[in-house]
């Protein structure tokens, strides 16, 4: 296939939580909203992705994971969690192909270090592919990188500040 382009897009950032709490967070696959930020919710600059809905398909704890998200005003999106080491504190996951327009075999990782009892740092890497030569990869690349920094650290951190 000629004319692939295989981005990838990373973000850190410390939440305020101990790296144990954080982890068990992001573990629960199926528990997304909990913690992602609510539509009314003051967010930092950026993307504002608003979902409405959150469901795993099939069994708790089972591997792979699905987990169906609903957005706002969009199509369901399928991601599945692939890989979970609780001693490494590290998940990996991907989106279903139609999950994110312009970009296909999104996989990703997640994974949470101590900072210490009561800060960790939350690491996201992902690679994709972007097919059409139409689509600006820096552009795309930076969505994604607002998912990490403002959805998921920032909601991470709003649900630790509120226990």
């Amino acid at each position: 296939m000629t004319g692939v382009r295989r981005p990838t897009a990373e973000k850190s950032g410390v939440v305020a939580a101990s790296a144990e709490d954080a982890w068990a967070l992001l573990a629960d696959w199926g528990g997304l909203l909990r913690w992602w930020p609510k539509k009314d919710t003051p967010r930092p600059p950026g993307l504002a992705l608003n979902l409405i809905g959150c469901k795993l398909l099939g069994e708790p704890g089972a591997l792979p994971s699905i987990r169906e998200v609903l957005p706002e005003g969009g199509l369901p999106v399928q991601e599945t969690l692939i890989h979970r080491d609780g001693d490494a504190r590290r998940i990996y996951y991907t989106i279903t192909d139609d999950g994110i327009p312009g970009l296909q075999n999104y996989v990703a990782t997640t994974f949470v270090d101590t900072i210490d009892a009561n800060r960790c740092r939350m690491h996201f890497v992902s690679t994709f592919d972007v097919i059409d030569s139409t689509v600006d990869v820096d552009m795309l690349r930076g969505v994604v990188e607002s998912v990490y920094e403002s959805h998921i650290l920032f909601g991470f951190n709003q649900y630790f500040a509120h226990l």
